[in-house]
């Protein structure tokens, strides 16, 4: 996991922020507000727009791939950490618990993790 200097990347970064044809970003419109398992294929750690320690992970939810970016802002940063550790590398082959919860005085709809020692909703799951 280490830092590059101040090197010239535009090519790299712009590629990255454009995704040429890659993977779509998970997002809230694709996740429920039913507990979902949703299972970590790969991991990175790297620095988000605003350079700022993010994991980027390629998932797999609903029989569908995504990417996720979770930045140490969000709080499921800390929680991915706490359920699958510290060495986002080993984080491949791991399955959390996903699902949407409503923020009180905004009423919009954030994902949450937890660990999948509680029961799964899979009704609608394609396997």
């Amino acid at each position: 996991m280490l830092q590059r200097g101040s090197g010239d990347n535009a090519a790299a970064t712009s590629k990255r922020s454009s995704q040429a044809g890659g993977l779509p970003y998970i997002k809230p419109e694709h996740l429920s507000t039913e507990r979902r398992v949703l299972s970590v294929l790969m991991a990175r750690a790297e620095k988000d727009r605003w350079d700022n320690p993010s994991v980027v992970m390629k998932v797999r939810y609903d029989g569908k791939l995504f990417l996720w970016q979770v930045n140490n802002k969000n709080p499921n940063y800390d929680l991915f950490i706490d359920i699958l550790g510290a060495d986002e590398t080993k984080w491949a082959g791991n399955d959390v618990i996903v699902h949407l919860e409503q923020d009180n005085v905004t009423d919009r709809y954030y994902p949450r993790i937890e660990a999948t020692d509680e029961k799964p909703t899979t009704k609608g799951r394609k396997q």
